[in-house]
């Protein structure tokens, strides 16, 4: 079938209604794996989030120290920390200022402050 607008374009077959739209259907499956955390913030053993919830290193000591009900009370808070201070996630440094709020809220270390070999 012809694109309705544009005849030289190739329109997309109709999908049956419990058909998939292609961008999920051909996405890898992320694997969740449940894992039991010590808590930083509330300090309980508890099931952490069911997936990595943040990119990078950030995402890992989340995922690694972090339960799943203080990652949800992040997640309102994160809302109104956006709101109060007016992120603008064009703006990059938006992300720093919002990983930095993260990292405070859960009492987790910056990149720089754990990378030292010596113990203290």
């Amino acid at each position: 079938m012809d694109h309705p607008l544009n005849p030289s374009i190739p329109f997309p077959p109709s999908r049956g209604e419990g058909d998939a739209p292609s961008r999920i259907r051909g996405a890898a499956a992320e694997v969740v794996v449940s894992v039991t955390v010590e808590c930083k913030r509330c300090g309980k053993t508890a099931e952490g989030p069911d997936r990595v919830p943040y990119p990078g290193e950030l995402g890992r000591q989340i995922r690694e120290g972090v339960c799943a009900s203080c990652w949800a009370e992040w997640e309102r808070m994160e809302v109104m920390v956006i709101n109060e201070l007016k992120l603008n996630f064009m703006d990059p440094q938006s992300m720093e200022v919002l990983a930095a709020h993260m990292r405070d809220f859960f009492s987790l270390q910056p990149p720089d402050a754990g990378s030292s070999t010596g113990t203290s």
